[in-house]
């Protein structure tokens, strides 16, 4: 009968502890107490906050319709089928010029600042920028003309 040398040994147990169960996670029964719960009216304010500020206009039919909201499936989808670099200028102007109103108007705001008029708004401010910031990134990316380059270089 042969003697079991150490490193025998050594291998036989790692393999019985590599087969044992590993210990069950406890499930928490109750959320944290840390939550927060955000009120569903907590966007009424930040649309009474803009509601003064018009609406972003490229002058241009394509400059519009790069800054409009999307329209279709999974909260609406760019409006790819119809882009045009030709507006891409002017609504990169009406954007920042909606931006920086919207700005404007959280930092000259009266009212005591809160969560809502001041995160929530500030998270908010610059969506239309950030629609047209959508078109600019598939143009500098992967539909780059010298058009487009001209306008990147301004």
């Amino acid at each position: 009968m042969r003697v079991l040398t150490p490193i025998t040994l050594f291998v036989a147990a790692a393999a019985l502890v590599a087969c044992g169960k590993s210990p069950e996670k406890p499930t928490p029964s109750a959320p944290p107490a840390s939550t927060t719960t955000v009120p569903a009216d907590i966007g009424k304010s930040v649309d009474a906050l803009f509601a003064g500020i018009p609406a972003p206009d490229a002058g241009t039919e394509a400059g519009n319709l790069l800054l409009s909201e999307y329209s279709g499936p999974y909260d609406g989808v760019p409006h790819f089928d119809r882009m045009d670099v030709a507006g891409l200028k002017p609504a990169l102007e009406a954007g920042m010029a909606r931006n920086l109103a919207e700005i404007e108007a959280i930092a000259n705001n009266p009212d005591a600042p809160t969560f809502a008029n001041t995160i929530i708004a500030l998270e908010r401010a610059g969506d239309a920028l950030g629609r047209v910031f959508t078109y600019w990134g598939i143009w500098s990316s992967n539909m780059s003309t010298p058009e487009f380059r001209g306008i990147q270089q301004e």
